[in-house]
């Protein structure tokens, strides 16, 4: 029977439209309770409509009681009780809905919708982790439900413009740590434009809006790093609040650190890659005192991810981030430097044919060394027949790096201290798996002093 189903009935007699009659004609559900209708009586003919649509596939029962009176004043002989049972509705149609968790966001579509049955599809996500439920719901009284035979069952409840999703425990088998299917999912994409960083208490929303303009095109990346959130004790003495950021799953890949200072200064890390074609530990802040160095509580949290990977000063000096790249990582562990056009193996005549005749010769450190106006050199022992070129130099005193800043710019070397050769350095020394190493030089001992050189030649 129709969900809405309006019973028409008739007597041989014309029935007085009354407030007793009305009520003396009424409908029960299975707990013999009544349920709202319309009563509606005209002449011989009584109306009852339901005040809301019947459930789907339940019995009811219509009750015409022997009070009811004609304008004759007769009443009909005896009661009537008619059962009558709904038929069954699919409630569901085929679409797609979305469940709007922050980091745990999850799809449902629903497809091939028949009478008893529909296929769906649930994929789940849990910041890198993902989950994936997919099969045939069959349908009873109003909700469908699908059981594996291992103790996963799901359960489909429609509602106004949205289905509710419970799962059983056992179901986390489809999924990656931390992801879960149940939840509410509304009609289409629900998804909402966030804040977190407002949220978590870090930035004011005129805060929030300079953070934004600061990090660029990676404020998005920033957002969807911080899915679980962690405090972070601050060890610089300008003070703040800083929050370290990860995706579950992503640890060593996608993590960030941001930082509000006392001094009204934002400093600001994540793991990624810029537009520009940088790679690593992303860095930028409004602090024009760390633009070419970062707080000791950045620097505490890139230590404790235990990966070696390049820091980018994205608003420090161009000149450095353009020398100090990937490609420079790439040359030096093929035994070159950056801006010189040959390396170790080349022979001394070679050199000569690519960087040409103006160079000064001299010895330095046990080699023979062809100082080149560019403020490079290639060092060769005059013994050797082919006179090859046992190392190369470049002088980079004029970039005004200290040992703090190449240490950020390339990470922690191997080993440094006191450079043993000349006794007036202090070195830093970076060991590559390709069986070369670079020595990176200070003007004095003092490990606080401006760089010097750069050194690299085969490892000892």
């Amino acid at each position: 029977m129709a969900l809405d189903k309006e019973w028409v009935i008739t007597f041989n007699t014309s029935i007085e439209d009354t407030q007793s009659n009305k009520e003396a004609i009424y409908v029960t559900d299975e707990t013999n309770t009544k349920i709202g209708t319309d009563v509606s009586i005209e002449e011989e003919t009584i109306t009852v409509t339901p005040a809301q649509n019947y459930e789907s596939s339940h019995s009811y029962t219509l009750h015409i009681q022997e009070s009811i009176m004609a304008t004759s004043g007769k009443t009909i002989e005896q009661s009537i009780s008619m059962p009558f049972t709904t038929k069954e509705v699919n409630p569901f149609s085929a679409g797609e809905w979305t469940r709007d968790v922050q980091h745990n966001g999850a799809s449902l579509k629903i497809t091939n919708v028949k009478d008893a049955s529909f296929d769906f599809k649930i994929a789940a996500a849990a910041g890198g982790n993902a989950g994936l439920i997919e099969d045939t719901a069959m349908i009873k009284n109003g909700k469908a439900t699908f059981d594996d035979g291992d103790g996963c069952t799901v359960t489909f409840s429609p509602k106004d413009n949205a289905i509710s999703v419970e799962t059983t425990s056992s179901c986390y088998v489809y999924g990656g740590s931390g992801v879960y299917f149940s939840g509410e999912y509304t009609k289409g994409d629900t998804s909402k434009e966030t804040e977190p960083f407002v949220d978590m208490e870090l930035f004011t929303s005129e805060e929030n809006k300079t953070f934004k303009a600061l990090v660029g095109e990676q404020y998005d990346l920033f957002k969807e790093t911080f899915q679980l959130i962690y405090d972070e004790e601050v060890i610089d003495d300008f003070g703040g609040k800083a929050y370290s950021g990860m995706v579950r799953g992503l640890g060593g890949s996608m993590e960030g650190i941001v930082m509000n200072g006392d001094n009204g200064e934002i400093y600001a890390a994540i793991l990624g890659t810029s537009s520009d074609g940088k790679s690593g530990i992303l860095y930028y802040t409004t602090d024009k005192d760390y633009t070419n160095n970062i707080p000791k509580t950045i620097q505490s949290w890139r230590e404790s991810m235990y990966i070696d990977t390049q820091l980018h000063y994205m608003n420090g000096d161009k000149e450095q981030a353009a020398y100090f790249d990937e490609e420079f990582v790439k040359q030096a562990k093929n035994g070159s430097l950056k801006d010189m056009k040959l390396g170790i193996g080349a022979t001394k005549q070679e050199v000569i044919e690519a960087e040409g005749t103006d160079y000064e010769e001299e010895y330095y450190t046990g080699a023979k060394h062809m100082f080149y106006p560019e403020g490079y050199s290639y060092a060769y022992v005059d013994s050797n027949k082919d006179q090859a070129i046992q190392a190369v130099m470049y002088n980079i005193k004029d970039k005004g790096l200290t040992a703090t800043d190449i240490e950020n710019l390339l990470g922690k070397p191997d080993s440094e201290g006191e450079n043993m050769m000349t006794g007036t350095e202090y070195v830093l020394i970076y060991e590559f798996d390709t069986g070369y190493e670079l020595h990176v030089t200070t003007s004095t001992v003092e490990r606080s002093s401006e760089l010097n050189d750069l050194l690299l030649k085969p490892q000892s």
